[in-house]
């Protein structure tokens, strides 16, 4: 997933979620949720530590490339791969996960500076997901 963040002097470039189901239709579960409370709130949150964020999007190999800059994509990655790849200098605390009528938004703050970190994935993306309907991209 695409990430941001609003510090002046670190970045982020993208975000890894690892890929479970499961763990997508938890969102699912949570949306419903949020269509039940509408009029009441908008969006709820849970703190939670299941994304990392990266700094440079040109470190994944070639065929893990996204089409798209905002378009999230399934893809494969070893754990030695993932380890390879450029973090953030300011260590980041993570945080909170966020579900609004929109999104699931994926937010995280620097443990020293209290900078905030980014990204979200789209609810069309999460249905695929918990359906198994993605594949990687670089299968």
């Amino acid at each position: 997933m695409t990430a941001n963040t609003q510090s002046e002097w670190d970045s982020v470039d993208f975000a890894l979620l690892p890929y479970d189901a499961k763990l997508f239709k938890s969102f699912l579960k949570a949306k419903t949720k949020l269509d039940k409370l509408k009029g009441t709130a908008d969006q709820f949150s849970l703190y939670v530590d299941d994304v990392d964020f990266f700094t440079d999007r040109e470190e994944l190999p070639e065929d893990c490339q996204p089409i798209e800059e905002e378009t999230p994509i399934l893809i494969e990655l070893t754990d030695e791969q993932v380890e390879n790849l450029s973090r953030p200098e300011q260590v980041i605390k993570h945080g909170e996960r966020k579900y609004s009528q929109w999104e699931v938004q994926f937010t995280a703050t620097g443990k020293h500076t209290g900078e905030e970190y980014w990204c979200g994935i789209g609810w069309e993306t999460v249905e695929k997901l918990a359906k198994g309907k993605l594949e990687p991209v670089n299968a």
